[in-house]
């Protein structure tokens, strides 16, 4: 997934915006998980991971 993450630059650094949603949902059905599930979790997941690789990113 870590190729399908969305990142833009501004003046303060690089940021993390989020996932790729159609990638994300096309693994998942490829790895037989259910997508309706994944779709609504999704979005709470996408927001911690791109909150905490934004904590990292601003720590080094």
């Amino acid at each position: 997934m870590e190729s399908q993450i969305q990142f833009i630059a501004t003046s303060q650094g690089t940021s993390a915006l989020g996932f790729n949603q159609a990638a994300a949902l096309r693994l998942a059905e490829a790895l037989g998980v259910n997508t309706t599930v994944v779709a609504l979790i999704l979005p709470d997941v996408e927001a911690i991971a791109c909150g905490k690789i934004n904590e990292q990113m601003r720590e080094s």
